[in-house]
């Protein structure tokens, strides 16, 4: 192992050349010193090694082209993701500074300074912004976790939510495929959102996120729930992969605010003797104003998550659960996979939070229960038999038979429409649903069947639905 003096004697006279003279010789020597030294002899000088690439970002940034042309960018880049894959970042300012830069790098229409001639808003190459990706990624993992979590403290709202924009904005409008998906996966990243796995069990405790930095989320659900929305619907037709990945981030990002375990609890009384150990808590503390009063001049601030911003939420979101639940009968069966998974996620982590959507998320999950593939039937048809019971071990004790019994009623109520659109697909997709949900009754379904009202509408709605010329339903679906 190397002294720090001697591995400071080395990166001392490329560090002063890149600096005076950034050019790609110059990077490239960098890059091949950092890649020689090991991990513990460059971590105590993490901070010199970085700081002639945050000089380059940061000219680049305000003087666009004229400063230095792209292979130069490039290669600091290159460096950028070398170095943060060796140093270990402690200190915050380091970490908000060279993110900033980043975001400024890909986003440079939010510095007004860098809006030249020689550096249109738009004129950001791909490449940089592949880099730049991947570089945002290495310090992610190059940050302790402490030092990550204080980006989501009120203080500093307008550094992440910049790195947020910056990154919905590449998801939303670009046009590489790589690039989405990459911008996809490091949004997840920033937000500790890397897990890929499926809800184990209806009662595990294992995938419960983290209360602090749910509630810092939730100050940016609305613009990355319709983002996300947005590319699910323009993309899940033609770029399926890019539908998939957008699938999968909507449902963490979805749990991981709207959580069952952060839903707040009704008023209840409380007894005097904890009204006074409450205001002696409180007392106990410093003597200052919440830090949301505090600075006047702030636009950010996290929600008051209460009774009544979860049921608004929960409002806005259903009408976008809803257009994502229409393409159960889309013809690729990765997409159809990933809504199986997405509504499972949602009704075993959000089902109280998200009270309003119950029906169309069960409705993924019975429509799909048909699914001419084995392993999206079998899927759905498992997470179908779990439901009873974890409807039962609710809280609110909610009855999943009252809701299949609305469905039906008011799937029978609207079949005979359903069968005027000219679509095979989509009327396939209705019998099943129907035929899933009269299925999941069991016992019930005879009790159902005995009710004079509902034997007529269901009766009256076959026939008149008979009556409509269609393909013929395969056997195998009924």
């Amino acid at each position: 192992m190397a002294t720090v003096e001697s591995t400071f004697h080395k990166f001392r006279p490329v560090c002063v050349s890149v600096l005076n003279q950034p050019s790609v010789d110059n990077l490239r020597q960098l890059h091949q010193l950092i890649q020689s030294v090991k991990k513990e002899d460059i971590k105590t000088l993490a901070e010199y090694v970085i700081f002639p690439l945050r000089v380059i970002l940061v000219k680049y940034n305000y003087e666009g082209t004229k400063f230095c042309d792209k292979k130069v960018l490039e290669a600091a880049l290159d460096c950028a993701i070398l170095a943060f894959s060796k140093v270990y970042i402690v200190k915050f300012d380091i970490l908000k500074d060279f993110i900033t830069q980043l975001c400024l790098t890909i986003n440079p229409s939010n510095n007004s300074k860098a809006k030249t001639k020689d550096k249109p808003a738009a004129g950001v190459y791909e490449e940089i912004k592949v880099k730049v990706i991947e570089c945002i990624r290495c310090i992610t993992n190059a940050t302790d976790p402490k030092i990550w979590k204080m980006l989501y403290s009120e203080d500093v709202i307008p550094v992440m939510g910049h790195l947020i924009s910056s990154l919905l904005l590449l998801i939303e409008k670009e046009k590489l495929i790589k690039l989405r998906i990459a911008a996809i996966e490091c949004l997840l990243q920033i937000s500790s959102l890397t897990e890929d796995e499926d809800v184990k069990t209806p009662y595990s405790d294992v995938n419960k996120p983290q209360k602090s930095i749910s509630i810092a989320l939730s100050v940016f659900i609305p613009g990355i729930s319709t983002t996300l929305g947005k590319v699910i619907v323009d993309t899940v037709n033609h770029y399926q992969n890019v539908a998939v990945t957008a699938i999968r981030a909507l449902s963490l990002f979805i749990s991981f605010t709207m959580h069952n375990d952060f839903l707040p609890m009704e008023a209840q009384d409380i007894s005097l003797s904890t009204f006074y150990e409450i205001i002696n808590n409180n007392s106990s503390k410093d003597k200052q104003l919440p830090v949301n009063l505090q600075q006047n001049n702030r636009t950010l601030s996290h929600p008051k998550r209460d009774i009544e911003w979860f049921k608004t939420t929960s409002s806005k979101l259903k009408i976008l659960l809803s257009q994502i639940a229409q393409f159960t009968s889309c013809p690729n069966f990765k997409i159809r996979l990933a809504l199986a998974k997405f509504s499972t996620r949602l009704l075993f982590t959000c089902i109280r939070s998200l009270k309003e959507s119950i029906v169309v998320l069960m409705e993924i999950l019975v429509a799909l229960s048909y699914d001419e593939y084995d392993e999206i039937r079998n899927y759905c048809q498992e997470k179908l038999a779990l439901l009873p019971e974890y409807f039962n071990k609710q809280p609110e004790a909610i009855s999943m038979m009252d809701l299949l019994e609305e469905n039906i009623m008011s799937n029978i109520i609207a079949l005979p429409r359903l069968f005027t659109v000219p679509d095979d697909k989509k009327q396939l997709v209705t019998i099943n649903v129907l035929c899933g949900y009269l299925t999941l009754l069991g016992n019930r379904l005879n009790s159902f069947l005995s009710s004079q009202n509902h034997l007529s509408r269901l009766s009256i709605a076959l026939m008149q639905v008979s009556t409509v010329g269609f393909t013929i339903i395969p056997k195998s679906s009924i």
